[in-house]
């Protein structure tokens, strides 16, 4: 899945179920699994926070000198990137559980779209 397809597929979930359920983080210490609406309401905020990882990576100027520095910051950009697709996947198992769409469903989402 491209950086992109990653943002599509977090946006399509956002924006179309954070009006019914707003996003809000909650205690998940004292998050009871049977409130789907809280449930919800802290996917969607777990949606927002995904989209922010994948905002536009800093670049760090291209120079002899900075290339360590341009290495580190691309292991950011990688790690962010990654939690992201770990966020992802907890958030469509959420949705999954709370019956708002079928595996298959999540599974065409998330799909590239030169996937049969």
């Amino acid at each position: 899945m491209t950086v992109d397809h990653l943002k599509e597929v977090l946006s399509l979930y956002h924006n179309k179920w954070s009006k019914h359920y707003p996003a809000e983080r909650q205690d998940t210490a004292n998050l009871d699994p049977r409130n789907k609406e809280k449930v919800l309401s802290h996917t969607m905020w777990m949606c927002e926070q995904a989209l922010g990882f994948l905002q536009d990576p800093v670049s760090v100027p291209g120079s002899d000198v900075m290339l360590t520095a341009r290495l580190e910051q691309d292991k950011l950009n990688q790690r962010k990137v990654e939690k992201a697709m770990r966020w992802l996947g907890f958030i469509q198992g959420m949705l999954f559980y709370t019956g708002h769409y079928t595996i298959d469903e999540m599974r065409a989402h998330s799909a590239s779209p030169d996937e049969p």
